[in-house]
């Protein structure tokens, strides 16, 4: 337009352009951009529709109020900040039955550990009976529990030739695993967890019972250990070699119980109080660890010290235990939350479709529900949809503007219009009838309803022409005749003498919507313009009819009466048919 503008400038002030108007409307034509329906809403355009002022209103209103531009704050709101407990009851609880798929590798890691633990005291500490009789129980025990959280039923089942042929998916969906079993019951972890770990934190210190008798009572040793050689080695080893070994054993027992991430750090937390508790208690009174080779620290207990990197290991552990269930419970929360909100988000997408199916047929709907979804229609042409075979019926109520009338006892007209509204909504529940199915209401201009029948694209080709043709006009006439009855009713209970006058013609047809700020749906086309003047040729309590329309209805087994020619406003003079009814006037 800018470049059409300024070539014109240059012409000769007075002298008329030799452009014909067509042809400069065609320039000014060509610089236009319409706005198309729906696409002030997408995401790319939303931005540049919406004012400072409309943006300063969103987040006035709608926005709560941040003082940061990342509010951490809310991720421990609704927890407890010693326990990190959920203040809602049923959360926790929600939280706490949740299935721990992680649960098996939890195991294994401590089955891990324990057998590290052996390693090491196998390889720096004397061997005797209390080593190995607890150590193979302990062994034994968690490779039962490995199998059990590990066990999918599929091992077993392949053993047996009865099962073998059953598929895996088949056999899995109609027998409960083990392995889900422990996952999803607490009560099986939590006591899983709190053996593996008794058991682990016994072993690590249990062999110091045998030293610390055994220094006790070196006279009776000696006697016993003359008497069995075999069986309990001799006691004439370096102590300080095999300490650091007793403290590395309780460094994997702290560890074992901090791998298992799922169970809560409060318990996490107790158990390894206990093993610190027992642990440095054990070291302190053991003759093991009462003497130290190295002489820079010799003024500090070897216990002492042990207890000291326990306790740092320990504090160590806890805050990653912490920190890992905090993260553990904020995913949930934030996935709680979520979830709500895709509810409330499912919910108001329901809604919207409903409201524009409103103002919409539902293929229509449907149409801009998924471009504005994809913002694929920006590139589209306007929407628009050809039809070859279209019944239209305009259906007024000539006598509503005698009792329309704005006074005080009506309310200024309110009373005339709470009547038209409900007369206007009983013809809407008609179109809820599976029967009225493809008809589709237009619009309604003041007291006049108008309607259509056959819109379904894509529908067109799977049946007959000629079919289609008489099914959409005759639906229509049923539709039509319903209307009367229903505004029978309405005026028996109402005392009033309203009267349907219906024109009705069928034809081709262009279905589009138009409009950027409130979109609609319309047709056009002659054959609108026609039903239109059937409507406004026609009498009151009658339907009126094309030839060729009333050719159709014939065809299905209506009676018309030739009404004879009639002056059509823009069409001329054309023969039109009365469509005979039970309510028609005689």
């Amino acid at each position: 337009m800018l470049s059409t503008i300024s070539v014109e400038s240059q012409t000769t002030p007075g002298v008329p352009s030799r452009s014909r108007p067509s042809s400069k409307m065609t320039k000014y034509v060509e610089c236009w951009g319409a706005d198309k329906p729906f696409a002030n809403i997408t995401d790319s355009t939303l931005a540049k529709n919406i004012g400072i002022s409309s943006l300063a209103m969103i987040e006035q209103n709608l926005l709560p109020q941040r003082t940061t531009c990342c509010d951490c704050s809310t991720n421990a709101e609704g927890m407890n900040r010693v326990t990190l407990w959920f203040k809602n009851r049923s959360q926790e609880r929600a939280y706490r039955a949740q299935p721990d798929e992680q649960f098996k590798y939890n195991v294994a890691c401590a089955a891990a550990l324990f057998a590290l633990l052996a390693f090491i005291q196998l390889l720096t500490v004397h061997k005797g009976v209390v080593l190995y009789a607890s150590f193979g129980p302990t062994l034994i025990t968690l490779l039962v529990f490995v199998y059990l959280s590990w066990y999918d039923g599929r091992m077993f089942r392949r053993g047996m030739h009865p099962l073998s042929d059953i598929p895996d998916d088949l056999y899995a969906d109609n027998c409960t695993k083990p392995g889900q079993v422990v996952a999803s019951n607490r009560f099986i972890r939590l006591t899983m967890f709190l053996v593996s770990v008794l058991l682990i934190g016994a072993c690590a210190v249990i062999n110091l019972f045998q030293t610390t008798v055994v220094d006790s009572t070196q006279s009776d040793y000696e006697q016993f250990n003359s008497s069995f050689p075999s069986v309990t080695p001799t006691l004439n080893f370096h102590k300080d070699d095999s300490a650091p070994s007793y403290l590395y054993s309780s460094v994997i027992t702290l560890a074992s119980i901090s791998v298992f991430l799922r169970v809560g750090f409060v318990i996490k937390l107790v158990l390894m109080c206990l093993t610190l508790i027992t642990h440095i208690s054990m070291f302190a009174v053991s003759d093991l660890f009462g003497h130290d080779s190295h002489t820079e620290f010799s003024m500090v207990p070897w216990a002492a010290r042990a207890g000291l990197v326990l306790v740092f290991v320990a504090a160590l552990l806890h805050v990653m235990d912490r920190q890992i269930e905090f993260t553990s419970r904020t995913d949930f929360l934030w996935k709680d939350k979520l979830k709500f909100e895709q509810e409330e988000v499912e919910t108001m997408r329901g809604i919207n479709k409903i409201l524009l199916e409103n103002i919409l047929p539902a293929h229509v709907a449907q149409h801009f529900l998924t471009s504005i979804a994809s913002e694929v229609f920006i590139q589209e042409d306007l929407y628009h949809e050809r039809y070859s075979s279209i019944a239209v019926m305009f259906a007024s109520i000539p006598n509503y503007k005698e009792f329309y009338d704005e006074t005080d006892v009506n309310k200024q007209g309110l009373e005339c219009l709470r009547l038209l509204n409900e007369i206007i909504c009983d013809f809407d529940k008609l179109l809820l009838k599976p029967k009225f199915s493809s008809i589709e209401k237009i619009k309604t201009i003041g007291s006049t309803y108008m309607i259509a029948s056959g819109l379904r694209p894509g529908k067109e080709e799977k049946i007959d022409a000629n079919r289609k043709e008489e099914h959409t006009v005759a639906i229509l006439v049923e539709f039509a005749i319903a209307l009367m009855t229903i505004l029978d009713q309405i005026n028996r209970e109402s005392f009033q003498r309203f009267k349907l006058r219906i024109g009705l013609n069928h034809g081709p047809v262009i279905a589009g919507v138009v409009g950027a700020q409130k979109p609609q749906y319309d047709i056009w086309g002659n054959t609108v313009n026609v039903a239109s003047r059937m409507d406004s040729t026609g009498v009151m309590g009658r339907i009126q009819v094309t030839e060729d329309t009333a050719k159709v209805l014939m065809n299905v087994g209506y009676t018309c009466e030739c009404r004879g020619p009639t002056f059509v406003k823009g069409k001329g003079t054309l023969t039109t048919y009365f469509v005979k009814t039970p309510n028609a006037q005689p």
